[in-house]
């Protein structure tokens, strides 16, 4: 069984649920605030800490994201941190954490893998694949303890190909479209776009790969493979 940490955002939550039940792999779903009893952890096979809204730029309130942190001191099961995850997690050991000035619409990014280590399996080194991003936050520096596996080099949002704007302006009208194209006009900062860690079974993504498609299904699958589970789809 997956625990998956929920950071208090609905969209990539759903989105998340949706990729674990097309993988077959129950989980189970706790908030970021919540406590939990080290007994408990040898439930789960491995630890998917979501993406979400909070920004780890500011000072960080202990209550609203405890559970990942307590998780990254006393797991000792792979650990997947996604977006907001990815950054608390570098934030937990020690590096910077970036914000650029701009909106964060889910838009595709061309990512590179650099590193085919376990979480890019079946990738090729050098392989670029597109995925949905949707961040302010960004990790500025790589870890000590941790490796580069993927990258993309800054871009500005007007050379990304568009994810799911359309269905924001079905929601928020003109708003949400006069804010895209201010968004267009931003420089985005984003090289550091996956991490492996060392000595730990930790990887994180900045990407969404639960909603970036058949690439980011193998790489969830990876993922479960990772953690000795077996799902009962295959993504190619």
């Amino acid at each position: 069984m997956i625990l998956v940490v929920n950071n208090y955002q609905d969209y990539p939550i759903m989105g998340l649920r949706e990729a674990l039940d097309k993988c077959g792999v129950k989980y189970r779903l706790k908030n970021g605030n919540e406590c939990m009893d080290t007994a408990e952890l040898s439930e789960y096979n491995g630890i998917i800490l979501s993406g979400g809204p909070g920004h780890v730029t500011s000072p960080m309130i202990f209550e609203e994201f405890r559970l990942n942190v307590q998780l990254m001191i006393y797991a000792d099961v792979p650990i997947l941190g996604i977006c907001f995850g990815h950054q608390i997690m570098a934030k937990v050991s020690g590096v910077n954490i970036g914000q650029w000035e701009g909106t964060h619409f889910y838009r595709k990014r061309k990512i590179k893998i650099l590193e085919n280590t376990e979480l890019f399996a079946g990738f090729k080194k050098g392989a670029v694949i597109e995925a949905l991003v949707a961040h302010r936050d960004y990790v500025a520096d790589i870890p000590p303890n941790a490796v580069l596996t993927a990258s993309a080099e800054s871009a500005h949002a007007s050379e990304m190909q568009t994810g799911v704007e359309p269905l924001l302006i079905d929601l928020f009208g003109k708003e949400a479209a006069t804010l895209m194209e201010l968004t267009t006009r931003m420089e985005i900062p984003t090289k550091i776009q996956a991490l492996a860690y060392r000595g730990r079974r930790f990887y994180s993504t900045q990407f969404h790969p639960e909603l970036s498609g058949q690439a980011g299904l193998k790489i969830l699958n990876n993922f479960f493979g990772i953690c000795s589970l077996e799902p009962r789809a295959e993504f190619h």
